[in-house]
């Protein structure tokens, strides 16, 4: 029996002191979590040939019957990465934690997988809160991401980051603009830099901050995960590198710099009428501070850039958009236990509903609809596919040529567990169990994947599970 033991890789916080078995597709065993995972196995299963045919086939949908676990999910995904490249991926979760554990568990089986994950506000815009800026440029990015897809990435949302609509596509298309060595910056680059909503600061330490000073541009724009040093000659680019805010030191050369706007809501002479306007008849008849009504519009006419700004977006802009409909091409969207997103669409407009009403004081309060998308009115780029995976099974379209179905049958392995942890104290007869149901899964034809956190972790598994049934191999 071989094992293969992985250090090279952090091992996700929701698997530590897991010892993860996949079997002919994956399974995956718990031994000190109290938290259960699941096993997929059985002859109607996914597989990367099935998905490739479902990818490559004009069906359009394609449905799973089977518990939804998103770390079997990425192993899956894993194994498949080079038929990512064919369409776009968009993973959608009812839960963040649920979006974390599918991403950490990635990165675990593969360390070199790009995920880009679309985060929704942490604050409801009738809540009188300000959602945190460095959400507002994630998005930013994920949007970005979204109009220029590369092969492989891997695009992660949750039900209601998905329906929070955004700037229009095409104008975040228009705005961004790509800056190498060898090329000339604008004469009015600060003014440019103002516009998109850039804050001028002595050192350039956090999103959306630039410097510019003696031949020298820093700035750190949401398309990149570090702030860019931009050596200049003249307006001339002679040089980009990525630098460290805390230290200042060069990191490394970048081929460009990607300058995205810091906001969504942009002024122009035009959309500033149409704020103050929305905001007069929005607080008409309602008990509002008229000082702090005031205290806005004064800040819109001097297009000052203030905390909460991002709830006007809807009187920006006279069409927006949602976050799908950046991409420019067809995608393959992961919908994650379809009758949970349902219900959670449902939750969460019932939520907002009752925040609206309640929050009749507040001088910014546009309607619901307004900054947000239903679930079920949400447009897919032309040509995308949709993969569900249910619980159960349900043939809800009769047409066989848009419809495909697969079963996952998925079993918890809570005996396993019990088990386990009885036996924690007794190193033998744990060694034992732990020797016997390996070499019954192995005589089926599993393979076992060990992940540890640390080397010293690796070692003492090791150990533990050399035999003459057990052959280890370490794999960084």
């Amino acid at each position: 029996m071989q094992c293969v033991f992985s250090g090279r890789t952090p091992f996700p916080p929701a698997l530590k002191n897991l010892i993860s078995v996949y079997a002919a597709w994956v399974l995956l065993i718990q031994l000190k979590d109290k938290s259960t995972l699941e096993i997929t196995s059985g002859s109607e299963t996914l597989t990367t040939v099935s998905f490739e045919n479902f990818i490559l086939s004009s069906t359009p949908r394609l449905q799973i019957g089977g518990i939804p676990s998103p770390t079997a999910l990425a192993f899956f995904v894993a194994k498949t990465r080079s038929l990512l490249e064919l369409l776009p991926q968009v993973f959608v979760f009812t839960e963040e934690k649920q979006a974390e554990l599918f991403m950490e568990s990635l990165q675990f089986f593969n360390s070199t997988q790009s995920c880009l994950y679309l985060p929704a506000f942490d604050v409801s815009p009738y809540s009188g809160l300000y959602p945190n800026h460095r959400i507002i440029s994630q998005r930013l990015h994920w949007l970005y991401r979204a109009q220029h897809p590369k092969p492989h990435e891997i695009f992660v949302a949750t039900v209601e980051s998905l329906l929070q609509k955004t700037l229009p596509q095409n104008l975040l298309k228009d705005l961004t603009i790509h800056f190498r060595t060898g090329q000339d910056l604008p004469e009015e680059i600060a003014k440019t830099l103002a516009f998109y909503g850039y804050q001028n600061s002595p050192l350039v330490e956090d999103l959306g901050q630039f410097a510019l000073r003696g031949g020298i541009l820093d700035i750190f724009s949401p398309a990149h995960p570090h702030p860019l040093r931009l050596e200049l000659f003249g307006d001339t680019i002679e040089s980009i590198h990525s630098f460290d805010p805390e230290t200042g030191r060069n990191l490394k050369p970048e081929k460009q710099l990607v300058l995205l706007p810091t906001l969504e809501t942009l002024y122009t002479d035009e959309n500033r009428q149409n704020i103050s306007k929305g905001l007069r008849e929005g607080a008409e008849g309602r008990p509002v501070d008229f000082e702090e009504l005031s205290q806005i519009q004064r800040d819109v006419v001097h297009r000052h850039i203030f905390p909460g700004m991002e709830f006007l977006l809807p009187w920006f802009y006279s069409k927006l958009s949602t976050p799908l409909e950046h991409f420019s091409q067809g995608i393959c969207l992961w919908k994650i236990d379809n009758e949970q997103i349902e219900k959670t669409n449902d939750a969460f407009f019932a939520e907002l509903k009752k925040e609206f009403e309640t929050s009749e004081h507040n001088p910014v309060r546009p309607e619901i609809s307004q900054l947000y998308q239903t679930w079920d009115d949400l447009l897919l780029p032309k040509d995308s596919k949709i993969l569900q995976i249910d619980p159960i099974l349900l043939n809800e379209v009769n047409d066989s040529d848009s419809l495909s179905t697969m079963t996952l049958r998925v079993d918890a392995l809570r005996d396993f567990t019990v088990k386990a942890h009885s036996l924690s104290g007794e190193k033998s007869e744990l060694l034992k169990f732990l020797q016997e149901r390996l070499t019954e899964w192995r005589s089926k034809g599993n393979s076992i994947f060990i992940g540890c956190s640390t080397s010293s972790q690796l070692e003492r598994l090791k150990v533990l599970t050399e035999s003459e049934t057990l052959t280890a191999h370490e794999n960084k």
